[in-house]
């Protein structure tokens, strides 16, 4: 008698490396706190200035800014679109890697040599002055970022 082969999503999770599953857990759990933000988005924005800038507590795990607001409830409330303009970079960051390595393998030769030192040169160069010339030059948007990341 053999032993049932096992189905899709277990046999999935059994080859996922522990750092994997690691990182899966915490992203189901960010996707959780981004479905529950709405139940907090009252508490985020009421100013209670008799609370201003009260330590971490029971109330306010976070502690309260300088107008009383709910520092926990803002963080969670800033979820969702946080993780949008981490997809929305990820997916720009795949979208151009392919679109260069495609074209790069497609032709060869003289253009992949050309896309590749194109490549090492903007490698070159550190990542956060780059970051504050775009901030420098660029308007301060939720685009901007995502195409900073």
């Amino acid at each position: 008698m053999s032993a049932r082969p096992e189905r899709g999503r277990r046999r999935i999770l059994r080859r996922l490396p522990a750092s994997g599953r690691a990182a899966l857990a915490v992203v189901l759990l960010l996707w959780i706190v981004a479905a529950c933000s709405p139940l907090l988005s009252e508490r985020a924005g009421t100013i209670r200035l008799g609370e201003r800038l009260a330590p971490p507590s029971a109330a306010h795990p976070f502690g309260t800014d300088d107008l009383g607001r709910d520092l926990f409830a803002r963080v969670v409330c800033s979820t969702p679109i946080s993780l949008a303009i981490g997809l929305v970079a990820a997916a720009v960051a795949l979208g151009v890697g392919f679109a260069v390595g495609a074209t790069a393998g497609w032709f060869g030769g003289a253009v992949d040599l050309a896309l590749s030192r194109l490549i090492e040169v903007v490698l070159c160069f550190p990542v956060l002055f780059l970051l504050l010339a775009l901030a420098a030059f660029l308007p301060s948007s939720p685009v901007t970022l995502t195409l900073a990341i």
